[in-house]
């Protein structure tokens, strides 16, 4: 819906323009006074410009340094950048790696082409492993069916941000997340010591694991 409003803003001034014009060019062809036409058209422009369109650049500034410059929450930021580089150089071709989209993991794709299980944020109803995976991860060691879906996925790697930003969970598939929102997913809670499991790479709050199933399964 906030996307759709701007486009509000784009057509309402050239309507608005345009209708000025179409005025002004009445006026002028009732009075026989060219003119008059320009010196209408002249004076509206430069209410609007003094008036609205002032306070509109104003709004403008402080919402682009608001987010930039002071934002609420960084999505991706340097130890993101320093664990996708760190991935890229370790990654090969057949891997995949496990992450939660509401942090910068995503960018891993984006930056370097390596291939991520998830993509959308609170999983993508119809595709089941893109969200039970993010409640059931660090079950792994005793849940068969979620190191098959592990197998099946090629997961080599998992990334974690302990600290990525919140995220509502209303209308998450099969309402697995509930209403609480979350900013870790709780699969991937508490994965220091799990089996198989093995810290490669860490940067500030976000970090990178080796997965080994072949282990889990030596262990079981």
């Amino acid at each position: 819906m906030l996307r759709i409003w701007s486009h509000v803003y784009l057509l309402a001034p050239v309507l608005a323009g345009l209708g000025v014009v179409l005025v002004a060019n009445r006026f002028a062809v009732l009075g026989r006074r060219p003119w008059f036409a320009l010196a209408l058209v002249a004076a509206v422009f430069a209410g609007y410009a003094a008036g609205p369109a002032a306070g509109y650049a104003r709004i403008v500034e402080l919402s682009v340094a608001t987010r930039y410059r002071t934002p609420e929450f960084v999505r991706i930021g340097p130890d993101d950048d320093a664990a996708i580089a760190w991935l890229g150089a370790h990654v090969r071709p057949g891997e995949r790696v496990f992450n939660s989209p509401n942090d910068g993991s995503t960018y891993l794709y984006v930056e370097r082409g390596v291939p991520v299980v998830n993509v959308y944020t609170l999983g993508l109803p119809g595709v089941p492993y893109s969200y039970e995976l993010l409640e059931d991860f660090n079950t792994y060691p005793r849940d068969p069916a979620v190191r098959r879906t592990l197998e099946d996925l090629d997961v080599r790697w998992v990334y974690v941000d302990s600290s990525a930003p919140g995220i509502g969970s209303n209308g998450s598939p099969d309402d697995w997340a509930g209403s609480r929102g979350f900013s870790l997913a709780p699969g991937l809670a508490d994965l220091d010591g799990l089996p198989g499991l093995d810290l490669r790479f860490r940067s500030g709050t976000v970090s990178v694991y080796a997965l080994d199933l072949d282990r889990v399964l030596a262990t079981a």
